[in-house]
This record gives structure tokens, sequence and C-alpha cells, in this order.
């Protein structure tokens, strides 16, 4: 993970009693840089390459969020609006190569690949507001 890493998701899910099982799913973007050296045996760099982007992709995952007791320890607001939630999250913003040119003495290039994804698990206590 870079720089940022940011969503815009909706969920769906099914409700019982004070429990919400959801599933989430959406746009995701990220500020990313990019680095890449290739080393000689002497620890000196010999190729360097380096690319920043904004990168774009999906997120998808899944979770549950339960309604807390207005008498429960962990609701400080003592209001039926408090929620304790928990949540997966995978991402994936893609992948992009960046090209290795030789630093110094030395000639030719070579080129670095990466991936950018992910998977991100929280934890929250919410307050809904308007409740």
């Amino acid at each position: 993970m870079g720089d940022s890493l940011g969503t815009v998701r909706g969920r769906v899910g099914y409700a019982f009693d004070r429990t919400l099982i959801y599933a989430t799913g959406g746009f995701a973007y990220g500020a990313e840089t990019y680095r890449g050296v290739f080393q000689t045996a002497a620890a000196q760099p010999s190729f360097y390459g380096s690319s920043s982007h904004v990168e774009t992709g999906y997120a998808a995952g899944g979770g549950i969020e339960f309604a807390l007791p207005t008498d429960s320890v962990f609701n400080v607001f003592h209001s039926n609006a408090v929620t304790l939630k928990g949540e997966a999250l995978y991402y994936d913003l893609g992948r992009r190569t960046v090209p290795l040119v030789a630093v110094g003495p030395g000639v030719g290039a070579y080129t670095a690949r990466f991936r950018n994804e992910g998977v991100l698990g929280r934890f929250g206590l919410n307050y809904k507001f308007g409740s």
C-alpha cells in the first residue's frame, strides 16, 4: 500500500434482531509511488527507476455490524444509535511496470513489475446520527 487508499462503496445485507450481516463493494483509488533498485554485489545501486500515479480499481468484502444495547459498557452515549462493526475488505489497484535505468557507469536496463492489491481488516465503534 502506498501514500493513500480510499474507497467509494455500497453495501447490501440482511438484518435480524440487532445484527446486520453485509457484503460491500465498489470503487477504490490510491496515490502510489513505485521504486525499484537493482544492486550489485558491492551494494551500490546499478539500476534505478521510480514512478508515481493515482491508481484506480475495485474493492469487495463483507462484515457484520451489531447495534449495542443502551446499557453496554461500549455504548458511552447510552443510545440506540451505537454499533460495533468488523469488516474484511479486498482491494485491487492493478499492475504497473517501471523501467530501471543504469545509474553511474554501466549500460542497459531492466523492468520491475508491481502488483497493488491487499486485504484490510477493520473494527469500529460507530455512532449513527439522526437515528
